[in-house]
């Protein structure tokens, strides 16, 4: 236990070493049936509306994330993630159990869905150094009346300290010092169960030193909740310690629903053409919003899938306003000086202050860092 206690000091006051995005880095494949599902919980077979989403970063490594399809219309469906999963190349989408079998690398007939990303892009004001604002939409193609999705919830989730969450994603299996670079992916969705620590208008953070977290490759991976009776996602898998031992981070889709997410879905569709309720997961009517929208069909030509046999992609991180692409607002600068999907990324944080290592943003998650500790010490006292 005193080893635990040291290294939760060191970790709280090192954070700059100790805060990662939520993604793996392109490594050695592991044995699947050696891995437990996600730390402290299990194997995933309800929440389909969680998708693994397969990347290219900039060097031409492959990354994984997760996801959660929020809305479709016709075959398209819309895929909520973080900023950070969006800055290279969504190369596939997956609804599978284990997203081998969409590959060709497992069983064919357990692959779910395969979608084809037409376009990306990430929150206009995510900041890579903070994670502030670290929400991104993937529009894809090969939904059908039938695709589970989960909407994102609008205004208001109800949270406090002490909800219950549910946390799903194909991320990594344990936790420890060695985390970042132990050497394997995870290819099950897995869910696990925990309380909402602490909270802001802004963040949900979870407290792993119960051992029931979300870790590496969960990037992007939503925080199910029942908000009035209905399931909702409501919140995005940012950022987690080094260990995946003190605290996981969750952006609050509450805080950018109105200004980013609803702008990009659909307007609302008719009965029975808006994909179905993820089975198990609460019921749910078709995802929309009136105002401006990236519905396809709209003026415009559309974006397309690309294969990948070969050719141009045609796929693309979308600031236009055709059909069929993500069309508000402007997308992240691929060349910019930015954390590549899963890559870990280093956090400065000499002192809580703009201009001095870091920024407000990074003092409340110092911050939220200290309450999860504090509050867990005085849980093991009483």
């Amino acid at each position: 236990m005193m080893g635990l206690r040291v290294r939760l000091a060191l970790c709280a006051l090192s954070l700059s070493g100790c805060q990662f995005e939520l993604c793996p880095r392109d490594e050695p494949e592991p044995d699947a049936a050696a891995a437990s599902p996600i730390v402290g919980g299990s194997v995933d077979s309800a929440h389909r509306s969680t998708v693994a989403l397969l990347l290219t970063k900039q060097d031409g490594a492959t990354a994984i994330c997760s996801g959660t399809m929020i809305a479709t219309s016709g075959s398209f469906g819309y895929v909520l993630t973080a900023a950070h999963c969006v800055t290279g190349t969504v190369d596939q989408v997956f609804d599978a159990v284990d997203w081998r079998d969409c590959t060709g690398a497992g069983d064919a007939s357990k692959c779910n869905a395969k979608y084809t990303p037409v376009s990306w892009k990430a929150h206009p004001s995510y900041d890579p150094t903070t994670f502030e604002n670290d929400f991104g939409l993937v529009l894809v193609e090969g939904a059908s009346p039938s695709t589970p999705f989960t909407p994102a919830v609008e205004q208001s989730d109800g949270l406090s300290a002490g909800s219950t969450l549910d946390l799903s994603g194909y991320g990594r299996t344990y936790s420890g010092e060695n985390v970042p670079n132990a050497g394997t992916f995870n290819y099950l969705r897995n869910h696990v169960v925990v309380a909402a620590a602490t909270l802001t208008s802004e963040w949900i953070s979870i407290d792993a030193t119960t051992g029931r977290t979300a870790c590496f490759g969960d990037s992007g991976g939503p925080a199910y909740a029942r908000v009035g009776g209905e399931l909702r996602v409501v919140g995005v898998a940012s950022n987690a310690d080094q260990s995946c031992e003190i605290v996981a981070n969750y952006g609050r889709v509450s805080d950018v629903y109105d200004s980013f997410i609803a702008p990009s879905l659909p307007p609302p569709l008719s009965t029975g053409e808006g994909g179905a309720p993820d089975p198990g997961e609460g019921g749910g009517s078709s995802q929309g919003v009136g105002g401006a929208s990236m519905a396809p069909g709209a003026t415009g030509s559309g974006g397309s899938g690309a294969s990948n046999e070969g050719g141009s992609d045609s796929r693309s991180e979308s600031s236009g306003s055709a059909g069929g692409t993500l069309d508000d607002g402007p997308s992240a600068d691929p060349d910019a000086d930015s954390p590549m999907d899963c890559v870990p990324v280093e956090i400065t944080c000499s002192a809580g202050v703009p201009g001095n290592g870091t920024s407000p943003k990074s003092a409340t998650i110092l911050a939220l860092v200290a309450m999860v500790i504090a509050a867990r010490r005085s849980k093991r006292r009483s």
